[in-house]
């Protein structure tokens, strides 16, 4: 995996938390660090509880690499989070494991475990887009789908754990899988507050679309409202997606949800940046209330000459020019939703900082 943003250096490490906060139940049953995977906290259904996994000896290993700075390869090239010195991590860490609850036996150190503030929930690794960039673009890629007797233990530990918020998210389309509104309803009934990432690729149900909008959030993944170009990098059709937003949106206005947010997420190439602008307006026409910017990760096993330039193998104007799409449609967005309804990822944005600066 590439995706050509600033490295730690020596002294220092990602400010990232979710091995504490935000770890992943992946398809395959796997406990992992983070939604991008990672070291394996162990499998759900082979004896040891969610809670035991949370306190595991891998656990807390993913912990000790963040708090030391020794880093592997996927942390090192994480475009999620931006670096800090590890004596500015290790004081964050230790201001957070004292506000929040402790999960689990307690040995007084840096890698304890909380609850976490939220869980990445996989239900499957399937999909039905085929994105030029993604996993599922490879030969190698293996679906998995987790069995519906462990949805429904997983389903009961979050609950019994008392998660206060799950994110149906991972490397596949969730809502593929038949019956997906009701494994979210239950934890909805429950009064966790349940996001979903999704890319509305199919047409919704009303009774989907009342489920998408009781939840907290609803993450459309776009990368473009340009018919041809949606196709050509993602097999589906654009007009699927907004119509559904349309309808999500709509029954949020019936359900009058006050938690409820639309969020948009892109993944910037030089083929779409041209069109972040219209992306931006789109979004603020149908109201949705934030729009997230975010830089290609290049994955293993799909070559360079059949998926888009990471940062890194983009020549500077090239770079530059997408520096100043952005921030056209950063600006668009902060006129229009203010600050709050716009986000860049921090490897993003120092890719074309560096340039500037070079």
């Amino acid at each position: 995996m590439k995706t050509g943003v600033k490295e730690p250096g020596p002294g220092e490490t990602r400010l990232c938390r979710d091995p504490w906060l935000a770890p992943a139940v992946r398809a395959d049953g796997g406990v992992m660090r983070c939604c991008y995977g990672g070291v394996d906290f162990g499998r759900i259904g082979s004896g040891p509880s969610l809670s035991d996994l949370f306190m595991s000896d891998s656990a807390r290993l993913a912990r000790r690499q963040l708090l030391t700075g020794n880093l592997d390869a996927m942390c090192r090239i994480c475009p999620r989070f931006p670096v800090v010195t590890v004596e500015e991590y290790r004081k964050h860490i230790d201001w957070m494991l004292g506000h929040f609850q402790t999960t689990g036996e307690i040995v007084d150190d840096l890698t304890d475990a909380v609850v976490p503030e939220m869980v990445w929930l996989e239900l499957t690794s399937r999909c039905n887009l085929r994105c030029i960039y993604c996993h599922q673009a490879t030969r190698e890629f293996v679906h998995h789908e987790l069995p519906l007797k462990t949805i429904d233990s997983v389903v009961d530990a979050l609950i019994g754990l008392g998660v206060p918020q799950v994110s149906l998210t991972g490397r596949g389309e969730n809502t593929v899988i038949a019956g997906w509104e009701v494994h979210a309803e239950r934890l909805l009934d429950a009064g966790v507050k349940v996001m979903i990432i999704t890319n509305l690729a199919r047409p919704i149900t009303e009774h989907e679309a009342r489920t998408f909008a009781r939840m907290k959030e609803v993450c459309l993944s776009i990368d473009t409202v340009d018919r041809t170009m949606f196709k050509q990098l993602r097999t589906g059709d654009v007009r699927i997606a907004l119509e559904n937003v349309a309808k999500i949106l709509a029954a949020n206005q019936r359900l009058r949800n006050p938690d409820f947010t639309m969020r948009w997420s892109a993944v910037v190439t030089a083929a779409t940046a041209p069109g972040l602008l219209d992306v931006a307006a789109m979004a603020v026409a149908l109201g949705v209330s934030r729009v997230e910017f975010h830089c290609l990760i290049g994955i293993d096993g799909i070559l360079p000459d059949r998926r888009p330039a990471t940062l890194d193998e983009m020549d500077p104007v090239t770079v530059a020019g997408i520096g100043a799409a952005v921030q056209a449609a950063e600006k668009f967005l902060i006129d229009r939703l203010g600050p709050q309804g716009v986000f860049v990822a921090p490897g993003l944005r120092s890719a074309w900082e560096a340039e500037a600066e070079s």
